[in-house]
């Protein structure tokens, strides 16, 4: 029973992570690679699903231009990132049964 719960709970934390990642990112990051970059590097790459490339690109951004806000926003992404693959990696273990 506890194994399930542990799952379950993973299972809830990965998706939400992962769903107020993609909310950053498509109000967030988009807009501003899009600005700097322009609608082809942003069809380029979602089409060859290179999101992390999009999130570096807006990292440098935000380093240049020295803007809090956009730090802020990077480093949220990243924590949400690992933390969302570490709860996957939690709800797998849990069904292994080690």
């Amino acid at each position: 029973m506890r194994s399930e719960y542990l799952f379950f709970s993973s299972l809830v934390a990965f998706t939400c992570g992962w769903a107020v990642v993609a909310f950053l990112y498509f109000v967030k990051v988009i807009p501003v690679v899009k600005r700097k970059r322009g609608w082809r590097t942003v069809f380029e790459a979602g089409l060859q699903l290179n999101f992390a490339g999009h999130i570096r690109e807006y990292g440098v951004l935000a380093k240049q231009e020295n803007n809090r806000g956009m730090l802020k926003t990077f480093y949220l992404l990243n924590i949400l990132i690992v933390l969302s693959v570490l709860a996957f990696l939690v709800g797998v273990l849990s069904t292994v049964g080690l």
